[in-house]
């Protein structure tokens, strides 16, 4: 398996992340601010300490995105029913800045609003979109409820963050 390995000296952490095809491998001490590696012109952050989440994956991203969103929500399918027992406030109707929650039956995915034409009509921010394990605008606009998606919710920011 081609991975990038991460080693930290003083926590004897190691973490594995697929990237594309290429192999990568390391040892770095744990600075105060991110380690981030370049994979040609992506950028992907490999530590970020206010991010639980698996780097690389949606759910790495939309925290990224929205540093908001709790920390332990679980799959990107269990989100909006974890923001909601939160307190959060879930609907069906896309805004910018607000992380979008697909439940396809099994791990879902999750990104960030970042334009809206119309309820069928957004873009978003995300990772882990066909493997590409960096953030980014994958799709320019699409219709977030295609059947093939699952179903959509979208979980809004708390009210002092601007919508």
């Amino acid at each position: 398996m081609k991975s990038i390995q991460i080693l930290f000296a003083t926590t004897c952490f190691l973490a594995c992340i697929k990237l594309n095809t290429s192999v990568h491998a390391g040892t770095y001490n744990l600075p105060q601010e991110n380690i981030s590696t370049t994979e040609a012109s992506n950028s992907l952050p490999i530590v970020n300490q206010t991010n639980s989440y698996p780097t690389g994956q949606c759910t790495w991203g939309a925290k990224a995105l929205a540093p908001w969103a709790g920390s332990y929500w679980g799959n990107a399918g269990q989100w909006a029913s974890s923001a909601q027992s939160q307190g959060f406030t879930i609907g069906d109707i896309p805004k910018v800045g607000a992380i979008a929650c697909w439940q396809d039956g099994s791990y879902g995915h999750v990104a960030v609003v970042v334009a809206v034409d119309t309820d069928e009509r957004i873009q978003v921010e995300e990772s882990n979109y066909n493997n590409n394990l960096y953030i980014a605008n994958f799709r320019g606009w699409f219709n977030p409820k295609a059947y093939y998606l699952g179903s959509v919710s979208y979980i809004y920011p708390p009210n002092n963050i601007k919508d």
